[in-house]
Order: C-alpha cells, then structure tokens, then sequence
C-alpha cells in the first residue's frame, strides 16, 4: 500500500489542489484534500510542502511560512489516517478501502468536517473557496445547501482561471468583486439544460448572481467578526437586485387534464416523436412496439409522479426520498408525513398531508412494487426533463409570462417548456390560495417557515376569480 500526494493539474491558477492517491494490492482511490497550495511552495519529488526562509521576514512572511506549515501538518497527520484505516479493513474485515471511505475519512462523514478541518486555519492570505469551504462545513447544513456552496466554489474557481489571479480574503476588493458580478452574469457557460429561462449562451441569471454573491457576503462576514480582516470589501459594493415575475402554476383544468390523460396519449406521443427522430436522422431505425410502451410507461410514471406532488406540496428533494414508511392510516384518512430536509436544522417538525383520492390511487398504484420507495425512482434532473415532455404529450401548451433571466425582460414562452417539479409545488400552493384556504394551513402542508417571501410570491390570483369579479360588475 502506498499513498502519493500531487497537485491538480489545473492550468493558469495561482493555487491548486493537493490531491491524494492510494494505491492498494486490488485497486486505486484518487481524491482532492481540500487543500490549496502556491505550485513553487510544493517539492514533487519529496510531496510535501516547502517552507520559504527569509533573512529578514516582514509579518506577511511569517503568517506564510505559518500557513505552510500548517498544510504540511495536515498532509501528514491526513497521511497517518489513511495508512490506519488501510490496516484496519484489511486485518479485521479483510476488504479495501473505498471510495466513500476515503472522502469520509478527509472530508468527514455527510458534509461534516474532519478533526483537522478548523476555520483557525484562515487567514487573509487564504483563496475565497478554501474559506468558503471551511467555515461552511463547519454548520449544520442540508445535503442541498452544501451542494448550493459547491456550485459557488466551482464558479470562483471557473473566475480565477479565467482572470488568471488568485481571490484571496485579503485581497479581495469593492472592484474585484464588481468583476466577478459581470463574470457570472455575462462570461459563465450557461447549462442550457437546466436554465431554460436565459436566452443567452453564457452567464447566469441576476436571482442566481444574488444568491451566489450572498453566500460569499457570509464568509467575509464571519471574517470581520473573527478579526481575519478589518472591513469586508461588501461594504462598499451593492448586491444585484433579486426581481421575480408572478409564479406559472397550473389551472384546475389542466391538472385534470394530466391527470386523467390515458396511456394511449403517451404512446402516441413517444411514436410521433421516435418518427421525427428518424426523420432528422438522431436514429437509425424505429424501436419495436414493445420498446415503445416502455418508453410510454415511463413516461406515465413521471407524470403520477408529477400529479402527487401537485397534491402533497413537498419540495422535490424530499418527493425523491419518500418510503412507504411515509403514509399512514389515520381515523379520518390516510396521511402523508415527513420531515422536510431544507429546514431539518432549523425547524425539524413533522409535516402531515391529508392524501387526495387522486394521490391515493397513484401510491396504491406502486405499492406493490419492490424495494421501499413510495414511488418509482428517478433524478430530480431527469424529472424535469420528463415533465415538460408530459405536458407537451397532454397539449398543455398555453403561453405563459416569463422574465428572462439575464435582461430581465418579459417574454413569452409554452408553459410546457418551464415546466418543472417547482411548478407542481407552486400548483399546490396557489390552488389552496385560490380556494380560499387559510395560508398558515397552507404552510402547515407545503412546509415553508412562517414568513417565507418565496410562499408570499405564491399569492398569485387565479384569472377564474378575476373572471367571477368582472362578471359582478
């Protein structure tokens, strides 16, 4: 067993990632330690740091050599540990060490920080994302907000490639911060796939460059409270405005629709567009018959999927992870209850949906089915992807109002197009409204916490009840 330390070999960075490799008798395990490094303090040969001597050392010399140090600590203590957990599963379990071991043992277990993992470590020499990364881990956070914090690592990471420059804490200025702001919202690739909001081939939308700016706001902020840095350069630079056009939610008409949508209408659907595959030429030959119904099957599962969440409201993370442990049976009807995860630290209380007929005959429909999810797997990716495929087979197609993303200019667009699972949630809500229900009960179901400015833009009224006004007049 040997373990080998390297840098990443990101090009056009000032500092880069010390890596890890564990080469076993069976197998090999690669991982990132989280820890960053100047390229001409590291020696290849010896894989350690090396410590610079000055004759004279100024304070900011010192605070690096102390730094340095500090990294080649962690390296070896890290070293230590993996060499023990090696030993350890191969004389008492007699098996390697994986790969979730492994980030397990330098990352700690679920996003929780390692024994060595401390924000002692940061000073105003260190990168934004170590930071970020550090005092972040250090929380509470749900598996969905710690992926939120990644997203903004990779996009300071994507800027200083870029720009060719490190950010530091202590560096980082009113200005630089302004430059990273146009980097997000006019130089960052954008994934069309998922922002089907942005007209744009590159950057993300003002509400995406808010919510990331915050959340960098926060580090600089625990910064100042700790001493690291006098002022923290937000104090001298305004955040994008967050702006935020009515939600699009469904019509009781159109939920019908879906929801009593036979099977032939997915089947007809899949053929149609198997055909006009065919016809630009994506694939070579028609799939049989039998291909097709199992394409259309899955494309019903996605939309019992979709029809249950517009009827519970609970956020897709949490629709994603329910069991069949989640429904019971109470005197007065069956009941959905979970916790939701995005407030679990916060707020861990039981949520109670009393079940729709309609969504008690979807879980009856996959009761039976192995394993113990409620309903039939699936990412929240492709999900999406599904749903406006759904919507598309039904003929829910009516324009819709929409801001793009980066101008923030209203546009036009199918509403089958910005379908997604947010929608149904929105759907549940603004029905509820719309009827007349009280909005505590209303949060009680969806889970949003009492002052929620995301359920407050889900008091949108339905254009029915504008209808019944006009028609009093």
């Amino acid at each position: 067993m040997s373990v080998k330390f390297t840098l990443s070999t990101k090009k056009n960075v000032e500092f880069t990632e010390i890596r890890v490799t564990i080469h076993t008798r069976l197998t090999s395990q690669h991982s990132g330690t989280g820890i960053m490094i100047n390229p001409k303090y590291w020696d290849k040969e010896k894989q350690c740091v090396i410590e610079p001597r000055f004759k004279l050392a100024s304070a900011e010399q010192r605070q690096l050599c102390a730094e340095l140090r500090e990294k080649d600590r962690l390296l070896a203590d890290l070293r230590r540990r993996i060499e023990d957990a090696v030993n350890e599963m191969k004389y008492s379990k007699g098996g390697e060490l994986s790969a979730m071991s492994l980030k397990e043992l330098i990352h700690g277990r679920q996003g929780e920080p390692s024994a060595d993992v401390t924000t002692k470590t940061i000073s105003q020499y260190t990168r934004i994302q170590e930071a970020t990364r550090v005092i972040y881990s250090m929380r509470d956070l749900s598996e969905g907000r710690m992926k939120r914090v990644q997203n903004v690592i990779n996009k300071l990471d994507k800027y200083e490639v870029s720009r060719k420059r490190a950010m530091t804490i202590g560096n980082c200025t009113p200005e630089m911060l302004a430059d990273f702001e146009k980097f997000l919202l006019s130089e960052l690739e954008s994934d069309k796939r998922r922002n089907h909001r942005n007209d744009n081939n590159a950057g993300v939308g003002k509400n995406t460059a808010n919510t990331d700016l915050k959340l960098v706001k926060a580090v600089f902020n625990y910064c100042v409270r700790n001493g690291i840095i006098d002022k923290s350069p937000f104090a001298q630079f305004e955040l994008p405005k967050a702006v935020y056009a009515d939600p699009v939610f469904l019509a009781q008409n159109e939920l019908t629709a879906i929801t009593r949508a036979d099977f032939s209408v997915f089947e007809e659907y899949i053929k149609k567009s198997l055909k006009e595959r065919v016809k630009k030429g994506e694939i070579k030959v028609m799939p049989s018959a039998k291909q097709i119904e199992g394409f259309a099957r899955l494309l019903e599962e996605k939309r019992d999927i979709f029809i249950f969440q517009c009827l519970v409201g609970c956020r897709v993370g949490d629709l994603l992870k329910l069991t069949k442990g989640n429904v019971n049976e109470s005197n007065d009807g069956v009941y959905l209850h979970y916790i939701a995860e995005k407030t679990t630290k916060t707020s861990a209380r039981t949520i109670n949906v009393p079940l729709h007929d309609d969504a008690l005959a979807i879980v009856k429909k996959y009761i039976n089915r192995d394993g113990v999810r409620l309903l039939p797997f699936v990412s929240a990716q492709k999900y999406n992807n599904e749903i406006k495929r759904v919507f598309e087979a039904v003929g829910i197609t009516r324009n819709v109002t929409i801001l793009d993303a980066v101008t923030q200019i209203p546009k036009q667009v199918r509403i089958c197009d910005v379908a997604s699972s947010h929608m149904a949630r929105k759907t549940f809500c603004g029905t509820m409204f719309n009827e007349g229900v009280d909005s505590s009960i209303i949060c009680a179901m969806s889970g949003h916490v009492e002052g929620s400015a995301a359920f407050a833009r889900y008091h949108n009224v339905d254009l029915s009840l504008m209808r019944n006004a006009i028609n009093r007049l």
